[in-house]
């Protein structure tokens, strides 16, 4: 049995040891299958326009009601935003 540890080469990695330098296939796999994702995903980007800021009288219209057109607290939408 004393035979056995003469086998043993130096600078050898245990058994338990073995993979943890390496890089798992799951992990390889998970990040091609994203970067493939952020590949796709850029080809139909568009730029978007930039959008002007509305006020809230550009926006809405007051609407007078009641029996005198006194109130006026009611806004019907003039433009979308």
């Amino acid at each position: 049995m004393d035979d056995s540890s003469d086998y043993i080469k130096e600078g050898s990695v245990p058994a338990y040891l073995m993979e943890r330098n390496e890089t798992k296939r799951s992990k390889v796999l998970s990040n091609s299958v994203k970067q493939k994702r952020k590949e796709k995903g850029g080809k139909w980007d568009v730029p978007l326009p930039t959008v002007k800021q509305l006020s809230e009288g550009e926006m809405f219209q007051v609407q007078r009601s009641g029996n005198r057109k006194r109130k006026y607290w009611k806004r019907v939408i003039n433009k979308i935003s």
